[in-house]
């Protein structure tokens, strides 16, 4: 038996601290976590663990976990077979066979979930075998360029009048505040009052997606609807931290979803539109109004620059025919 120690620089979190090499009757080298062999099963408990016990102690959106719970399921043939085991040519027949049907996006989701849980035991674990092999990335599919679709400015005052009359007293600030700031769904629902600086028309995101602090320049439509909701809320849960405050364990707004598709219907608006939507709209919009690439990068909060011209490069189309309405050839 060759014992394996925890790395020192783990997180504080009750999960497994040691791997084993150990042999079995028939001679076999397997590697073991916690005395159980290190079938996939095991790891994707150990991983999926160490992600709850992190969406509780960091308070990470609840739809995360579930999500990544859902693509390693999709894996469950795999679940019996070694990790050691798992080669490019096993993982590519199974994503073939199991997850190709499924579509492109939700096979790499999946594998990318799965890349996610072998890093994780790479990271946090010294196994005598060393890191694991990472074999999804011969699996994964071409996925076509996402077409982004934006909110015109007729459909937005639509939804805007329709949600002024909707039983959710969120909705109308929620399509406002997403239009006129670009945050993302879970930024806006979770966002508290501590983080505004009306002084300032700023709000500051203390940890976003890419786990960075994000400043979000507020315009007076924002600014208009924060103070609204802030009224709202010490009136009914005066208590409460949250701008979108609710009575639910997180204290706030967890989805907007239902309220946001009868919007949709009632405005008459049948295109495929999500709250996410919104937030492309406002990056198209910032960019037609003549922000220079980089700001609106800042703004959104992307990780680079490069992915700001890669979600957003439809919009050269638009530019310049927005600057070819003031060109006159003969004038």
């Amino acid at each position: 038996m060759i014992n394996a120690s925890y790395t020192h620089n783990a997180p504080t979190f009750s999960a497994p601290q040691t791997s084993v090499l150990q042999k079995n009757t028939s001679k076999i080298d397997v590697v073991r976590i916690n005395g159980k062999p290190a079938t996939l099963k095991h790891c994707i408990d150990i991983f999926v663990a160490h992600l709850e016990e992190k969406t509780k102690r960091e308070n990470m959106r609840p739809k995360y976990l579930s999500e990544v719970k859902n693509h390693l399921k999709r894996l469950a043939p795999l679940h019996p077979v070694m990790v050691t085991d798992l080669t490019k040519a096993k993982v590519k027949a199974f994503a073939f066979e199991h997850l190709e049907p499924l579509g492109a996006s939700r096979n790499n989701r999946s594998l990318s979930a799965l890349s996610c849980c072998i890093d994780h035991i790479n990271t946090f674990y010294d196994l005598p075998c060393g890191d694991l092999p990472n074999p999804t990335r011969a699996a994964r599919m071409k996925v076509n360029p996402p077409r982004t679709i934006f909110v015109n400015k007729e459909e937005l005052k639509t939804m805007l009048d329709v949600a002024k009359s909707s039983a959710s007293p969120h909705l109308y600030h929620f399509i406002n505040i997403a239009v006129n700031t670009g945050m993302r769904t879970g930024e806006i629902l979770g966002a508290k009052i501590s983080y505004i600086d009306f002084s300032s028309n700023i709000m500051t995101l203390p940890k976003t997606k890419n786990g960075n602090q994000r400043v979000i320049p507020l315009n007076g439509a924002a600014r208009s609807s924060l103070e609204t909701l802030i009224k709202l809320r010490d009136a009914l849960h005066p208590d409460n931290p949250h701008v979108f405050a609710s009575v639910n364990k997180t204290g706030h707004v967890l989805s907007i979803k239902t309220s946001f598709q009868r919007c949709l219907k009632k405005s008459g608006i049948e295109r495929h539109i999500t709250p996410h939507t919104l937030r492309k709209t406002a990056g198209t919009y910032f960019l037609r109004s003549g922000f220079a690439l980089h700001e609106v990068s800042s703004i959104l909060g992307h990780s680079s620059l490069e992915i700001t011209r890669k979600v957003y490069a439809f919009t050269d189309n638009l530019l310049l025919t927005d600057k070819m309405q003031g060109f006159n050839a003969v004038d």
